[in-house]
Formats: C-alpha cells, sequence, structure tokens
C-alpha cells in the first residue's frame, strides 16, 4: 500500500469482547468494533478469526460493513470464544481470543487487530448486575452456588450498554438490578432480557429499580414496589442482625393472575416473590439487597447463593452433555434410514399397473386369441413387478442428503414455551456447502469438536439472526454443529405430583400436539413408567411408594428403543462398579458442575419430530430426530402425613474421602476400606416436615467386607475428623439392606431440614487374612442404591 493511500485507509481502533472486558468461555457475548475511516467513503468486510481449543476449528465471523467519508463507526455483534481454560481460575488474565481483520472485502487488508479479555470459566455461576452502585455487590465474587458447587463471577455493567440482543445474554445465569439512576431499558432491551429469561435465565429486581420502573419491564416483575422506608432489622432474612446504616425496604403487592409465588414474608407483606416466564424465572425483592448497608451484613453472600440455587440448572447444558457423547455421532448416523415411497407415490404406481393389465386383458378380447390376455397379464405382471424391486432396491441404495437432530426440549408444567438443545448432523453423499439460518436472534450455533488435519473451518454471519454460511461437508461425511434456541406457541403437558400419607400420586393432562411416547416419571432417584399418554388424554397413578428402578416395561427391544436406551445413558449413566477408578480433572468439574439436577418431579417423554427451530437450509434437506421432551412437574404437599418414597429427597456426597468411590448417585464401590458421608434433604419447596420415621435402604455386596450404618444431625460439620466422631452418631442396626430408626428427633430438631448418613465400610476378619493371590472379587465391596425413605407430619 502506497504511503498516501496508508493515511487514508480505514482502520480499527479498538476491539472490545464481552462486558468491562469479562466474557464467559464458550458462550456468545457481545464484540464491540471501532472503525475510523479518514478517507472517501468505502464498503469494507469486517472478518473476525478465532481458533477452537475445545472444538479444534478455525471459527470465522464476517459482517459487510459501509464506512462515510471522515467518519467514525462502531459495530457490535455476536462472537462465540473459545479458549484454553485458565491455569488458575482465581487469578484475573487477560487472554487473546480472537483477531479482527477490516479489507476490502477481496485480497486487500486494510487493519488488524487483536481481541483480549478475562475469561469466566465455563463453570461459573456468573451474574450481570445492573446498578450504579458497585460496592454493595462485593458478596457476588465470593462463593459457591447449588449442590454442584459452581464458582461467583460477577460483571457490571450501565443501563445504556446492556444487551439488544438475547444471544449477547446466553453466557449469564442471572442478571441483578438495581439503581438505574435515571435511564431506562430501551424498547429492544426489555425484549432481550424478556426472551432470554424465557430461555431459562434468572432475573432478580431491587425495590431501588422504582424511579425507572418502566410499564413494559414492570410486566415482568411478579409484584409491584410502592412506598419505601429505611428500616434496620430484617428479622426473616437477617435474624438477629441489626443493620446501622439501614436498609431500603418497598411495600410490594403481589401480582394477581402472574402465577406469583410468595417464597418469603406473608402474602400480605411479602419479602421475596418469584414468577415464572418460559423456562425462566423473575424475582422480585422487598429489600434493597444491592445497598453496601445490606453486604456488611456476614449472610448476604449466603443469602444470594441460596437465591441462584433455588432455581436448579435444569439442563442447562444438555448441548455440552450431547457434545461430549460419542453416542449421539452414532445416533445421527443410524437415523438415515432408506427412501421410501409416499402414499402418493405408491397409489400412482398401483393405479399404473392396474390400467395396464387391465387394458392388456381388455385388448386381447377383440383379437383371435382372447384366451392369451391372461397369460400375457401375468408375464406383464411378473415382469413388472420385478423391475420395480430391482429399482426399487437400486434407488432405495442411493444416499440422499439429510439434516439429523438429537435433542433436549426442556419446559414448565403447563406452559406454551420450551428450551430446545440440539445435536444437528448434516450428511451428503458428495462434497456439498450448506447455509443454514436461525428464524431468530434468540437461537444460537455452536462448532462440534473436529478431528481433521488441518482443522476445518466454520463461518458465521449475522443480519438480524445468525446463520452458518458455505458449512463444507465431506462426500459420505456427517458434520455436525449444536445449537439452542426457545420453541414458542407449543402446549406443554400438565403434571402435578402430590407428597401424601400413602406415598406420590401423579397426574398428567396431556396438552400437546401429538401423545407422550415412553413417558416416565424422575424425581431425583424415583422412576415410575407411565407408558404412552394420547393426545389429550388424563393419566393417573397414586400409592407409588417404591422406586420402579427403570424407565420403561417393554419386554421386546425395537432399533428405536435401543437409540433411546443410547440416548438416555447419555442424560441418566448407569453406574459402572469398578474397584479403583481415576476421574480426570476435567471430567470429575463437568460430571459435578454442568449435568446439573432436575428441580424437582420431571416428566419424560420421547419424540421423533424435529423440533429445532431452523428458517432456511440450502440446499433442502429431509429432516429426522430423536429427542426427550423434559418437562417440570408441579408439587403440592398434603397436610398432615407424608410419606417420602426411596429415591425422592435430595442427595449429596459430603465427605471429600467419598468422591473416589462414587459411582453415581448413591451408588460407590472400592477395592479399599472407606468412609461415606451423604445428605439427604426435603426437596426445595417442601414445607417444614417434624420426622417420624426414617428408614435406610442399600444394596451391599462385598464377601471381604461389611457396612456399618450411622445417622446423624444435618448440621453437623463434615471433614477429616468425622470418622473419629461417628460414636457422637445414632448407629443403626438393620438386616437386609433396611435399616429403621423410629426416634428420629435425636437427629432432627424442629427446624431441620437435612439429615446425614454414614456407610462406613470395614474388612471382615477374613477379609484382613486377603492377599493379593485372592481373587479379585474378593477385594471389590459395592455400595448400591443407597437411599432414605422419610415419613413424617407437615407442621
Amino acid at each position: 500500500m502506497l504511503a498516501g493511500a496508508a493515511e487514508t485507509a480505514p482502520r480499527v481502533r479498538n476491539a472490545a469482547l464481552g462486558f468491562s472486558g469479562q466474557f464467559r468461555n464458550r458462550h456468545w457475548a457481545p464484540l464491540v468494533v471501532d472503525v475510523e475511516n479518514p478517507g472517501p467513503a468505502r464498503t469494507g468486510l469486517l472478518v473476525v478469526e478465532t481458533q477452537g481449543h475445545v472444538s479444534q476449528q478455525t471459527v470465522v465471523f464476517s459482517r459487510p460493513v459501509f464506512l462515510p467519508a471522515n467518519a467514525y463507526r462502531r459495530f457490535e455483534f455476536p462472537l462465540r470464544p473459545d479458549a484454553k481454560p485458565r491455569i488458575n481460575p482465581g487469578k484475573v488474565q487477560f487472554e487473546k481470543v480472537a483477531q479482527v481483520r477490516l479489507t476490502d472485502g477481496a485480497f486487500q487488508e486494510w487493519s488488524k487487530t487483536d481481541v483480549v479479555g478475562s475469561i469466566v470459566a465455563e463453570d461459573s455461576f456468573f451474574t450481570l448486575v445492573i446498578d450504579t452502585r458497585f460496592l454493595g455487590y462485593h458478596p457476588l465474587r465470593e462463593g459457591v452456588v447449588g449442590p454442584e458447587k459452581r464458582p461467583l463471577a460477577r460483571a457490571t455493567l450501565p443501563v445504556r450498554n446492556f444487551p439488544r440482543r438475547p444471544i449477547d445474554l446466553s453466557g449469564f445465569d442471572a442478571v441483578v438490578i438495581g439503581d438505574m439512576g435515571e435511564t431506562d431499558f430501551s424498547p429492544l432491551q426489555v425484549r432481550a432480557l424478556r426472551e432470554w429469561v424465557r430461555l431459562g435465565g434468572q432475573l432478580f429486581v431491587l425495590p431501588s429499580i422504582m424511579p425507572a420502573l418502566s410499564p413494559a419491564l414492570a410486566e415482568l416483575l411478579p409484584a409491584g414496589f410502592f412506598s419505601t422506608n429505611v428500616v434496620e432489622t430484617l428479622p426473616a432474612i437477617a435474624p438477629g442482625f441489626v443493620f446501622t446504616n439501614g436498609v431500603t425496604f418497598a411495600r410490594m403487592v403481589v401480582r394477581e393472575g402472574a402465577g406469583a409465588v410468595v417464597e418469603a414474608g406473608a402474602r400480605e407483606r411479602p419479602l421475596v416473590v418469584s414468577r415464572r416466564e418460559g423456562t425462566g424465572r423473575v424475582t422480585a425483592l422487598a429489600f434493597d439487597a444491592g445497598q453496601e448497608s445490606f453486604a456488611v451484613w456476614p449472610g448476604a453472600g449466603r443469602f444470594w447463593c441460596e437465591r441462584f440455587a433455588a432455581v436448579p440448572q435444569f439442563f442447562h447444558h444438555a448441548d455440552r452433555l450431547l457434545a461430549r457423547a460419542p453416542a449421539v455421532e452414532r445416533i445421527l448416523s443410524s437415523l438415515a434410514g432408506m427412501k421410501v415411497l409416499g402414499r402418493g407415490a405408491l397409489g400412482v404406481y398401483l393405479g399404473a399397473v392396474l390400467v395396464v393389465l387391465l387394458g392388456t386383458i381388455a385388448a386381447f378380447r377383440f383379437t383371435r386369441v382372447p384366451e392369451w390376455g391372461w397369460p400375457v397379464a401375468v408375464v406383464l405382471a411378473l415382469a413388472g413387478g420385478g423391475g420395480a424391486v430391482v429399482g426399487a432396491a437400486a434407488w432405495k441404495a442411493q444416499p440422499q442428503p439429510f439434516l439429523n437432530e438429537v435433542f433436549v426440549a426442556t419446559a414448565e408444567s403447563g406452559g406454551e414455551s420450551a428450551r430446545v438443545q440440539a445435536a444437528l448432523g448434516l450428511f451428503a453423499p458428495k462434497e456439498t456447502k450448506f447455509s443454514v439460518r436461525l428464524p431468530a436472534d434468540t437461537g444460537s450455533l455452536a462448532p462440534a469438536k473436529s478431528l481433521l488435519s488441518p482443522p476445518e473451518q466454520l463461518r458465521f454471519s449475522f443480519e438480524e439472526t445468525l446463520a452458518v454460511t458455505n458449512l463444507a461437508v465431506r462426500a459420505d461425511d456427517l458434520r455436525l454443529v449444536f445449537g439452542r434456541a426457545p420453541v414458542v406457541e407449543t402446549p406443554i403437558p400438565m403434571v402435578a405430583v402430590r407428597v401424601g400419607a400413602e406415598g406420590l400420586a401423579v397426574v398428567v393432562t396431556n396438552r400437546a400436539a401429538t401423545r407422550l411416547t415412553g413417558a416416565f416419571l424422575k424425581f431425583n432417584r424415583l422412576l415410575v413408567p407411565l407408558g404412552d399418554i394420547a393426545k389429550g388424554a388424563r393419566s393417573e397413578r397414586s400409592g407409588i411408594q417404591k422406586n420402579a428402578g427403570e424407565t420403561a416395561t417393554d419386554l421386546v427391544r425395537s432399533a428405536q428403543q435401543v437409540q433411546r436406551d443410547q440416548l438416555r445413558e447419555v442424560f441418566f449413566p448407569e453406574p459402572v462398579y469398578v474397584g479403583d477408578r481415576t476421574w480426570a480433572a476435567d471430567d470429575r468439574r463437568f460430571q459435578k458442575m454442568m449435568r446439573g439436577r432436575e428441580p424437582l418431579p420431571v416428566l419424560f417423554s420421547w419424540s421423533d419430530q424435529p423440533t429445532f427451530p431452523i428458517a432456511q437450509i440450502e440446499p433442502a434437506v429431509a429432516r429426522r430426530a430423536l429427542g426427550l421432551w423434559a418437562v417440570a412437574a408441579t408439587v403440592e404437599y398434603a397436610d398432615g402425613k407424608v410419606f417420602f418414597p426411596a429415591g425422592s429427597l435430595p442427595l449429596q456426597v459430603r465427605n471429600q474421602g467419598a468422591l473416589p468411590f462414587e459411582r453415581g448417585e448413591g451408588c460407590f464401590a472400592s477395592a479399599r476400606p472407606g468412609l461415606i458421608v451423604v445428605e439427604f434433604s426435603l426437596p426445595p419447596g417442601c414445607p417444614p416436615v417434624q420426622a417420624d420415621e426414617v428408614t435406610v435402604t442399600m444394596g451391599f455386596r462385598g464377601t471381604a467386607f461389611f457396612p456399618e450404618v450411622f445417622v446423624g444431625d444435618g448440621e453437623l460439620e463434615v471433614g477429616e475428623e468425622t470418622e473419629r466422631t461417628l460414636t457422637r452418631w445414632t448407629k443403626l442396626a438393620g438386616t437386609g439392606g433396611v435399616w429403621r430408626m423410629a426416634d428420629v428427633a435425636r437427629v432432627w430438631g424442629a427446624s431441620s431440614r437435612k439429615l446425614l448418613v454414614a456407610v462406613r465400610v470395614a474388612h471382615t476378619e477374613e477379609g484382613r487374612r486377603l492377599t493379593a493371590n485372592s481373587s479379585a472379587n474378593f477385594h471389590l465391596w459395592q455400595v448400591r442404591d443407597l437411599d432414605l425413605e422419610l415419613k413424617g407430619t407437615v407442621r
């Protein structure tokens, strides 16, 4: 480039990714590029290129730009970084994640710059704070969320920089809105916020929003804010603590007909109110938890963590599970099937055969040998039939391009929308380039892992919606991408579960457009097969007191059921009882933090209807699918006696020493003695229960070992000294895999919501004399289905 031309060439002045320099790894975030054009008006092309650490693909994002003469322009579009995770997650580090190039759209490159930012770990609980006050949110930088113990991370942003597209918010688990000053959200920002919540986000709104609360944003809230005052105590939130500088408190009025639930306080004087919106939740707080005076309370961090954990991440990362499962590609390949004639084409074929045969017979009637009509017709029929068979076999053997999908769709009982996460597999019999465009900016796509060298290239573009352009598929090969998007205007079945004295009762009303196939209910580890439920039908089950342990009761396994078993294994893997199992750090992090848990009872059913929304795919291809629908049920607890069957209570391993033994929820195995401490707790939303009887159940196998079962208060500290303090726990006696405790008051107080169960596995006398030459089976013990039954009274 000549010196004069270089002085007037456009150049990239700045490129910033994410929010205040932070972005969540492997999630879409906004990229803002500032371009200066000191010369004449030009048309150019912005090209962003990033190398995927996990996908091993080169991802290219391009966008045409117009640059007026002597102008300074800002361009914003989404980018999905895929950087190498930090070695030290607790330390702020800036990494290069992409390169931005400004070209003339052909061969001339005008300018380029690197994109750097601070990586937020993929498994973090990432919160966005919209508040002019930042000091009151320092508790959001420390602590862990939920039983998966996801570390907290926080970003702050002024209202004017809040995203205007839902895809830009996909990296956040929660958004907290407080004092916005005098600036209000624009209509596009409110829409982005609403769509993000519907896709599973958690929105928290504080009373300090009142001066800038617009009617559009108020429609999202479960309650309205009114007059405020300053209080020094919040007994229901921070018992015994005095806020010396006071905390702002607003009077809230619950919105009738909005599905609002009072989670703290009384309906006449609510403290915390929430309502669902799609698959997400909106929560309003009557007290200003964003004030610095609130943050001085030692329990502020725990308060936020408990609020965040109140809505479990229900299959929030199903696409990550699909991406890591080798079975998914096999399922996508097996869905190809073969070509068959449609009903219309088959009717035309049969009609043509009939016309030819009848015409032949009729024509011979006017000849000298009419009796030859039937033999000739038979010969023609045989010849035509044989030719049809040979031709059909050759036609069916010709491969055809297709788009198959394996998906998971999550929804709330009785809702009208769902969130679908899918693995999409494109196949072509010859090398083909496809273009795939999504119907709305609420959907997103991500590359699959590539095993080719040099890496494959994936090209994205964004013009109102996300698209993949020139997606190259090699001959007779399968190319995968992963996506997540909302499915709107879809009637969701109504699922209600009641916990009473006789166990569980389940009522399912199928509002969906199709029948529910192979339905089953899963309540933590409790499985209840329900079978097929016709469209518009109602299914009821009551008196459920035992765990069926299986999702279907079919005796004959079809090819389709084998595919379902493969997909079910991705999300609910069967335990493998090996003696010693070494978990890679990445596998343990993923299993504990990314898999997530079902929030409460969930109805699952199978589907073969393509569900992931695609606006256009060129060239057009046929689509097939295998999917799992998951509908979160509502739960009601009877007044008086309640019975929680084994498997229905949430379970969590409490001691680090038991983690190497864990093979699944409530399943353990090892070749050496050890201690297992697990916590059983009441389900979220369950009222206080006075326990009357507790029964511990498990299957134990191990010739050279024997188990001892202890029960302790759920508030006991669990650490390295726990085994030496078991003498202060209550030891249970039992036979046949059942240990009962009638005097539960010793370990379950008036305010208790959880119970600890310890299983100590020790050598028998014979086991101590075993040598290395003994059978390997003698050196292995297994704890299968460690669980708890609870009978009590609702207080």
